[in-house]
């Protein structure tokens, strides 16, 4: 399962760790070149990866609901992803997934929050668990949009921009600016007395943000 993850996603790691060490503002030589050298693993894999035919290909959603049934962290949202409609209301899916998607939500899974909270799936996701899902997902996405790596993106987007528009022309915007304002008024209606959770549902985000924090942690 992991190798089928790494040939879907392959290309996309290699396009982003290349901009990255040609891109970036005032990047160190050794990370630019660290990054380069694991461009060149990733072309490796990538190579690897021709091997993989599409029957292969077509083990990936069986896989990833054996992973889900198992309780394997992260596999529920992998499989709402890779799987059909058809497939998603299956006789006793919709329990089974609401179910792994709330377990994973718990233990800290930010995809699964995300699934949750914009209700990715074909059927009802209860207020209860979908409202803190939200708020829980928003905040992780509100320090991901304040951290370092947008910083360094937006930078490289904003040179790259600078070479058709007069900089001053554009104020203080940046790339960034429209998900960051979307984010910050969205978690200010959850977190408000009127519309705002309840002292549940910020118990129960609270325990998703903390559990994220603990993956984020893990070596």
């Amino acid at each position: 399962m992991k190798q089928l993850d790494q040939c879907k996603n392959v290309a996309g790691y290699i396009e982003s760790a290349r901009r990255y060490a040609t891109q970036t503002p005032g990047l160190e030589p050794r990370k630019a070149q660290i990054t380069m050298d694991y461009a060149q693993e990733l072309e490796a894999v990538q190579r690897r990866c021709q091997t993989v035919t599409p029957q292969i290909e077509a083990l990936r959603t069986p896989l990833l609901l054996k992973a889900m049934q198992s309780g394997e962290f992260g596999a529920a949202a992998q499989f709402v992803e890779s799987a059909s409609r058809e497939q998603l209301l299956e006789a006793g899916r919709p329990e089974l997934v609401l179910h792994a998607l709330r377990t994973d939500a718990m233990q800290g899974d930010a995809p699964a929050m995300k699934i949750l909270a914009k209700r990715k799936l074909p059927y009802e996701v209860p207020a209860p668990l979908q409202r803190p899902s939200e708020l829980a997902a928003l905040q992780i996405e509100e320090r991901w949009l304040r951290g370092p790596e947008v910083s360094a993106l937006n930078a490289a987007a904003m040179k790259e921009l600078a070479k058709w528009i007069n900089p001053a022309l554009l104020g203080d915007w940046t790339f960034f600016s429209d998900a960051q304002d979307q984010t910050t008024r969205r978690l200010a209606q959850l977190q408000s007395p009127e519309g705002g959770l309840n002292a549940q549902e910020r118990a129960l985000a609270a325990e998703m943000l903390a559990a994220h924090e603990r993956q984020q942690a893990r070596p």
